[in-house]
């Protein structure tokens, strides 16, 4: 008979499941886990967002090389050149693209917004969605615009913004200073990422 309430006893125990010390244990531990994991989930879009600026980047810049190198072939022509089935003019001094064909005197140095989104759409294949109007930014993947500066400053350059980094969304960015992106200065070839 002891036998019989010993095992009874066991069957019991086994169905209780776990006690509630156990229980709070494994919450902890859960908790835990979830607070050191939270972080790197968060960082991952931002993370996800420089790398693709940096990828943009470094095609396009590798594009202007490859437009340089064509001029300098070329024996620097400043009437403008075809590459990738694409006219580009380019700085008459440096041989760097500042945009589609040049203009009437060949003298192709100031850029402007359709420039920006020329260059960014015939210099890479399978470019990416860019627009120089501001209420079309949700629409497509860059947001570009040329931003004059003197000559001494390096000249025109144009900034691409990533759209969906751009934090007021309500106007216009003119600078580095919002959003993430990348900018091209037309008159050294320059290509530079900002993050913000």
């Amino acid at each position: 008979m002891r036998e019989e309430a010993g095992a009874n006893m066991l069957r019991h125990r086994e169905q209780q499941g776990f006690t509630l010390i156990e229980l709070v244990i494994v919450v902890i531990i859960l908790g835990l886990l979830a607070a050191a994991a939270v972080p790197r989930f968060v960082d991952v879009r931002d993370d996800a967002e420089d790398a693709s600026v940096e990828g943009i980047a470094g095609g396009y810049a590798s594009a202007v090389s490859l437009v340089r190198a064509q001029w300098e072939l070329e024996g620097g022509n400043s009437g403008g050149i075809v590459y990738s089935g694409n006219g580009f003019g380019v700085d008459p001094d440096t041989g760097y693209p500042t945009g589609g064909s040049p203009n009437s005197n060949n003298q192709d140095t100031q850029i402007d917004d359709s420039d920006c989104v020329y260059m960014m759409e015939n210099l890479l294949q399978s470019a990416p969605t860019v627009t120089n109007n501001f209420g079309n930014i949700s629409e497509t993947r860059l947001f570009g615009k040329v931003v004059g500066r003197s000559e001494a400053d390096g000249g025109d350059q144009c900034f691409y913004y990533l759209s969906s980094t751009i934090v007021n969304q309500g106007a216009a960015p003119n600078d580095d200073s919002i959003g993430s992106g990348l900018i091209y200065t037309a008159r050294t070839g320059s290509v530079v990422v900002f993050q913000n």
